[in-house]
């Protein structure tokens, strides 16, 4: 197995548990008051698709739009926020409580987050009433691009579907939904509050097709984690590469990124996929069940995909995506947002482009392709490095001077 490094963004993985008892629990709270429109069945919000992010504008109490990511991963039932100067100028009335924000990633301590209860949340013509905030300093390291997550309150109180074709996120009341001619009907477990998927996965060309249950998770921008500890058929490919996969609330998540031969879900196959292998000890962030890994965006984007968690059902019907090729940083450079603003070389990967350009870790990255980038960025650029055989002209800033070098993009895995 090669050592390198690269990086993917992974989902928060999100705990929440109260800072006043003495035993870590998931704080719950009252489902939302929800105002639906007069005679409506279903309200359609538009969303960004911003680095594998389904990413949906929002108002909190009425103020201008906030970018929040739609993530399943996420089991609390409010909203997430993270500290700025939009969220600031909220004026949220914050009680005594304090909250304990736990998530993927290394061995750091939980972040503490206020609380603001009664909390009015609009998407397009739909109002959730009695909503708790949760807002919480942004980690330096985390990409920006958006304002926070909501994932449970929406995905408890109606039916939603992610029309990639359309660009939309549909909200339907309970019981009003009828699937599409021919999708899929793929059933739901869960454990504390995260549902998941039975799927396949194909090691290699001449092996055979492993069940597995994946947690499903919009927002992961990977396609496909896999825990190697959980089934002696799961292995990690020989020529993976170890890797940081990512950043997490609790620090780096470690591990292995290699191919596989396929990945089956919904009566959806997917060949020759980039599939993530953490090390033991970040299978199952804070302890949560993760069973055999973990299912992303990368797959999910390929489908037109329903959650009805009422009925315990995702159904699955091909987007116009599918079949979409999967890949993987091509250039060696781990990106992370800098101290006041800008990207800046966490590390570099041995027997890489950026190593063979002469690029070093702590570089501060000023342009990309004649680009100038910003920490809102991230996740955006990540494409730009994907993309095999081009040449990637890079300025970056050492000792405070900035010079110019060209990368050739390679595939590495």
């Amino acid at each position: 197995m090669r050592r390198l490094k690269s990086a993917v963004v992974l989902s928060l993985a999100l705990a929440v548990w109260s800072a006043r008892a003495q035993e870590h629990h998931m704080v719950r709270e009252a489902p939302p008051e929800i105002a639906f429109p007069e005679g409506k069945a279903s309200v359609s919000i538009p969303f960004s698709d911003v680095g594998n992010h389904v990413v949906l504008k929002a108002s909190v109490n009425g103020s201008k739009p906030l970018s929040l990511v739609l993530d399943t991963g996420m089991p609390m039932g409010g909203v997430l926020l993270y500290e700025n100067d939009t969220v600031k100028a909220l004026g949220l009335t914050y009680g005594d409580m304090r909250v304990q924000v736990g998530g993927a990633g290394g061995s750091g301590a939980p972040v503490e987050a206020r609380v603001a209860e009664g909390v009015r949340v609009t998407l397009g013509d739909l109002e959730l009433k009695g909503m708790r905030a949760v807002v919480m300093p942004r980690l330096a390291q985390f990409p920006g691009g958006n304002d926070g997550v909501i994932g449970a309150a929406l995905f408890r109180s109606f039916t939603v579907r992610v029309n990639q074709d359309r660009g939309e996120v549909e909200l339907i009341r309970p019981g009003r939904f009828t699937p599409a001619a021919g999708a899929a009907s793929v059933p739901l477990s869960f454990a504390q509050g995260v549902p998941m998927v039975p799927a396949e996965v194909t090691m290699t060309s001449v092996g055979a097709p492993v069940p597995v249950t994946l947690v499903v998770d919009t927002g992961a921008m990977h396609a496909v984690t896999l825990n190697a500890s959980s089934d002696a058929r799961i292995t990690v490919p020989a020529n993976a590469l170890e890797t940081r996969l990512g950043r997490g609330v609790s620090g780096a998540v470690l591990g292995a990124v290699g191919r596989i031969a396929a990945l089956s879900v919904g009566g959806l196959t997917f060949p020759n996929v980039v599939a993530g292998f953490p090390s033991k000890e970040h299978e199952s962030p804070r302890g949560a069940d993760s069973r055999n890994g973990n299912l992303g965006m990368a797959i999910l984007r390929q489908g037109n995909v329903t959650f009805d968690y009422a009925a315990a059902k995702m159904y699955l019907e091909r987007s116009r995506r599918y079949p979409q090729p999967f890949e993987w940083d091509m250039s060696g450079m781990v990106l992370e947002p800098a101290e006041g603003g800008g990207l800046v070389l966490a590390a570099v990967s041995g027997a890489s482009p950026a190593e063979e350009a002469g690029l070093k870790a702590g570089d501060r990255i000023l342009r990309l392709a004649g680009e100038a980038v910003g920490g809102d960025d991230l996740l955006r650029l990540r494409e730009l490095l994907r993309r095999d055989g081009e040449k990637l002209a890079v300025t970056v800033q050492r000792d405070g001077e900035s010079r110019d070098v060209t990368l050739r993009l390679r595939r590495r895995v």
